[in-house]
C-alpha cells in the first residue's frame, strides 16, 4: 500500500497494473492480464467519484460483489446498498476480476438482471 500512495502523491498521470495476484490465482490467466493491461488513469484514484445526486434518477441499480476480493473498499460500498430500494445486489466467489474468472456466471446474473424488472 505505501508504493500505492507513493505513486498517486507523485506527479504520475497513470499507475501500472501490478496487482495480478489480487486478480486471479490462474498462472495462465495472471498471464494473459499481464500482457493485455495497460495503465490506469491515476486522477479516479486521487478524486474519487463525486455524486451529484442525479443518482437517485437511476430507477435499477446493481452491485456484484467479488468475494474473494478482500480486503477491498468494495465490501463496504456493497453492505451500503445492500437492502436499499431500487438497489439489487449479488455476490460472485471471485476476486477482483469475475469477468476473467468466472465469464459465464457473471453473464448469468448480468442477463438474469437485465430480464428482471
Amino acid at each position: 500500500m505505501a508504493r500505492f500512495g507513493a505513486q498517486i502523491a507523485g506527479d504520475r498521470t497513470a499507475l501500472e497494473p501490478d496487482l495480478f495476484d489480487a486478480w486471479t490465482d490462474d498462472p495462465d490467466q495472471k498471464a494473459w492480464l499481464r500482457e493485455l493491461c495497460t495503465p490506469h488513469p491515476i486522477e479516479c484514484f486521487r478524486n474519487g467519484v463525486t455524486l451529484t445526486g442525479r443518482e437517485q434518477e437511476v430507477a435499477r441499480k446493481y452491485f456484484i460483489l467479488a468475494e474473494r476480493n478482500s480486503p477491498s473498499a468494495f465490501w463496504g460500498e456493497y453492505e451500503k446498498v445492500r437492502g436499499r430500494q431500487g438497489w439489487k445486489t449479488e455476490r460472485i466467489g471471485t476476486k477482483h476480476d469475475a469477468m476473467v474468472e468466472q465469464p459465464q456466471t457473471l453473464a448469468h446474473l448480468l442477463h438474469g438482471f437485465c430480464l428482471s424488472e
